[in-house]
């Protein structure tokens, strides 16, 4: 996991691991199937993750984004919830992120009372160089603990 997938989970977008931003040509790579009143996306070649994201037919809104870590217990479940208005879109108020595969369950909520955004405020950013890497069943391992 990457900062602009952590960065797309705060914003509910749909991502491709590896990409900062989606154009056309990137929908080869989704396989997508109905579910109810939803729409199931999965990345076609996750390598080590599963990647799968739940979206409404009826409005288009993301409702949960999932990373799974292959052959294992361990994923990040995160739900977008409350919908509101935001800049001509609408923005979940409620993010419940669960992770997944420890002996106790971890979970985290965040709700947002206000949504605005500065007028020069940039969505997409980059990280600074002064992070360090670290991988996702690293960081699970020291969540979970």
């Amino acid at each position: 996991m990457d900062f602009h997938t952590l960065q797309a989970l705060f914003l509910n977008e749909i991502f491709l691991p590896g990409k900062k931003t989606l154009t056309v040509r990137d929908i080869s790579s989704f396989a997508v199937r109905p579910e109810n009143e939803n729409a199931v996306v999965e990345v076609k070649n996750g390598k080590r993750f599963a990647y799968r994201f739940r979206t409404g037919t009826s409005d288009g809104l993301l409702k949960e984004s999932h990373i799974g870590l292959s052959g294992t217990r361990y994923g990040v479940n995160w739900r977008y919830d409350k919908f509101r208005p935001l800049e001509q879109k609408q923005f979940p108020g409620t993010m419940t992120v669960s992770f997944e595969g420890a002996a106790k369950p971890v979970t985290a909520v965040f709700e947002l009372s206000r949504l605005s955004t500065n007028k020069d405020w940039e969505a997409h950013t980059e990280v600074p160089g002064k992070y360090e890497k670290i991988e996702l069943q690293d960081l699970l391992k020291q969540l979970i603990k």
